[in-house]
């Protein structure tokens, strides 16, 4: 019999020499994460570990006279600066206005709601922003471009809108056309029909990488399931180039509606389930181009039937209940398919009885923290912040009343996945043939006491070995500078086809970067 330790050397070997002919992985200096086997021909008994978010307690909840407590919704969250933190949400005055308000915060964790005096609720001592021009507001993703702040949101009857301001707080004001107020470019079952039905979520986020906007949205289409005028949500979106300024004079592209954000297997989650659903989605574009998800997976496990009849006494839909999740899902290409790598909610509802029991939603994207103004992390860390419900989905709770609230789920920077040693011996991870940019390379990597992380490169198709084995990486840090004999260049293999093989002992693996002398990449974090 073979050890094991040798045969994931023959393996490595393998693969060397098979890689030539295949072609190579172009990553440039683009960080790569281990959410999937992009670059990973062989695990080699190593596992790759989803991370579940860490939770705060509510730090937010519908605390004034103006804020009912069940409408509390849908945050957007800016670290502008230092010490200089900014949110929006969604809240409803008793009088059933749907209004948007404004809190600000040092630290991302304690926020105060200033009184602005913009609207007379309470004497104008409230922190209202606006209140939309119909009844319906809902949904607010806010961005910062260099004449002020944009707003997109829904608004009304299904109208998808824009609105500017010059500071984000005084004087909104609609642009005169929606982003794609018009219906009737969305393709619904191959037609060009309006998909007449609960569009009442849609979230944007920037890209910084591509200098762009990715907005979602969501549609409804009839389902059989519950009745013949059931309907089930899907999501459409698209790419935007250019500034919200001239967004109005966008013809928007006709965009079909999609489904892979849920499906039967999805119906596991939670028992009882009768039908799984994407009800919204969270977005955090990467480096490489790929964009990471955070699907808000409504398991439906009842309903109460028509909620009305029209005029020719044909149902308009169903009251839909259920508990609502949030899943890890990404996609190497916004225009290709999303793929979920784990069916264990990567932020799940709370217990019974807790603040998020029945469902947790998620800002339109997550917050980027330097671990200089966290508690102490190893690394840097993202911040998603999230509503927690008390109830499921259209259900009241067992006792009280309904109450949302907010609060903040985090990871260590890209901490959604590692590749882990979990028994306490060496692993061996070989990646597939890559081409790199760059003279370093850096690992993301908690390194146990008594572990270690080594790192070999690899010529394809000679076989030549590099640099021969790394010194021992250790420590739990962001920037590990892989170093070989205390040298930290890699050497002339810039541009060529490589593989890497990295030894892993007692120690968790995020995410590798070939960098220049350990440079970040340039970006544009102004609209994030």
């Amino acid at each position: 019999m073979i050890p094991e330790r040798s045969f994931w050397l023959i393996v490595a070997s393998i693969v060397v020499f098979s890689r030539f002919s295949l072609g190579a992985e172009y990553i440039g200096g683009a960080k790569q994460l281990f959410i999937d086997d992009r670059i990973i021909d062989s695990l080699g008994g190593a596992q790759r570990v989803f991370k579940q978010a860490v939770k705060t307690q509510p730090l937010v909840s519908a605390s004034t006279g103006w804020e009912t407590k069940r409408s509390l919704a849908y945050p957007t969250v800016r670290r502008e600066a230092m010490n200089s933190w900014k949110m929006w949400y969604r809240a409803a005055s008793p009088m059933g206005e749907r209004i948007i308000c404004y809190a600000t915060s040092t630290d991302g964790i304690t926020w105060t709601k200033p009184n602005l005096g913009i609207y007379p609720h309470h004497g104008g001592n409230n922190n209202i922003v606006l209140i939309g021009k119909e009844t319906f507001l809902d949904t607010p993703s806010i961005f910062r471009e260099d004449d002020g702040y944009y707003l997109y949101c829904i608004e009304g009857d299904v109208r998808y809108v824009v609105y500017h301001s010059s500071d984000g707080i005084h004087d909104w004001k609609r642009a005169p056309r929606g982003l794609h107020a018009d219906h009737a470019r969305i393709i619904q079952s191959g037609t060009n029909a309006p998909a007449p039905h609960n569009f009442d979520i849609c979230l944007a986020v920037f890209d910084p990488y591509r200098d762009d906007y990715i907005f979602h949205f969501k549609v409804a289409h009839r389902e059989q399931l519950f009745g013949p005028n059931d309907w089930q949500r899907k999501f459409c979106q698209h790419r935007y180039s250019g500034s919200l300024a001239t967004i109005q004079d966008m013809p928007f592209p006709r965009v079909t509606p999609r489904h892979e954000l849920a499906d039967r297997e999805d119906e596991s989650v939670e028992p009882g389930t009768l039908r799984a659903e994407n009800y919204g989605l969270g977005m955090y574009p990467q480096e490489d181009g790929s964009v990471i998800g955070f699907s808000w997976l409504f398991s439906i496990d009842g309903h109460n039937g028509p909620v009305s009849k029209g005029g020719d006494g044909t149902s308009d839909g169903f009251w839909h209940y259920g508990p609502v999740n949030v899943m890890l899902v990404y996609t190497r290409d916004i225009n290709g398919p999303w793929q979920r790598p784990t069916r264990t909610p990567i932020l799940p509802r709370g217990p019974v009885g807790s603040w998020d029991s029945g469902m947790v939603h998620t800002a339109n994207a997550p917050t980027e923290v330097p671990k200089a103004e966290t508690a102490g992390a190893a690394t840097d860390e993202i911040w998603l912040h999230y509503v927690g419900a008390n109830h499921v989905h259209n259900r009241n709770p067992s006792e009280g009343e309904r109450d949302h609230q907010i609060g903040i789920a985090k990871w260590r920077m890209d901490g959604f996945a590692a590749l882990e040693d979990t028994d306490g011996t060496e692993d061996t991870v070989i990646t597939k043939a890559v081409v790199y940019r760059g003279n370093q390379l850096t690992l993301n990597a908690d390194v146990k006491a008594n572990g270690y992380i080594r790192v070999k490169l690899i010529r394809v198709g000679d076989g030549t070995d590099l640099k021969g084995w790394s010194d021992a990486v250790s420590g739990n840090r962001q920037n590990h500078v892989v170093r070989w004999n205390g040298e930290d260049h890699i050497g002339n293999s810039e541009g060529e086809e490589v593989v890497l093989e990295i030894r892993i002992k007692n120690a968790a693996l995020y995410s590798l970067n070939f960098t220049t002398d350990a440079a970040p990449p340039d970006r544009d974090e102004s609209k994030r």
